[in-house]
């Protein structure tokens, strides 16, 4: 089963996430094409940072690309 994303009042679609980076308790990064490569592309990341006092940072970063991603 793919994942599908549902956009509030707009369509929604199925997307295939392929992971481009794993890097156990550090680093999880995945890309996403929507439709045709090249027309509205997205690459997800999401990184772990230590922190003191035993804390944990959460960085999300998001990349888009293609023809569409200048309209979004």
């Amino acid at each position: 089963m793919q994942p599908r994303l549902a956009l509030s009042n707009g369509p929604s679609y199925n997307f295939a996430p392929r992971v481009s980076v794993l890097q156990p308790e550090r680093r999880f990064t995945w890309r996403a094409i929507t439709g045709v490569r090249g027309i509205f592309d997205g690459e997800h990341s999401f990184e772990l940072a230590s922190l003191a006092g035993g804390r944990t940072r959460l960085p999300n970063r998001e990349i888009y690309s293609g023809l569409l991603a200048p309209l979004v």
